[in-house]
C-alpha cells in the first residue's frame, strides 16, 4: 500500500519485513520497553506495525490514531 508514493504497509510475509523500518521500530521499542501497558501508534498507515506489535506483544491494548479516513 502507498500513499504519496511512499510505502505504508508492506505484506506480513515480507522476506526482509525484520529489516525493514516496520521491523526495526518494532525491535527497537521493545529493547526500550520491553513490557509495554499499552501501545500508541500515531498514523497507522496501512496497519502493518499494528500487527507486528500485537505478534510482539500479545494481549497488551494497542490504539491506533490515523486522520486519513
Amino acid at each position: 500500500m502507498e500513499g504519496g508514493n511512499y510505502p505504508q504497509s508492506v505484506g506480513l510475509d515480507a522476506y526482509n519485513l525484520r529489516s525493514r523500518v516496520w521491523g526495526r521500530i518494532v525491535s527497537e521499542a521493545a529493547e526500550r520497553v520491553p513490557v509495554p501497558k499499552s501501545i500508541l501508534i500515531l498514523g497507522l498507515g496501512g496497519g502493518t506495525e499494528a500487527h507486528l506489535f500485537a505478534k510482539k506483544f500479545p494481549g497488551v491494548p494497542i490504539d491506533g490514531v490515523e486522520i486519513d479516513p
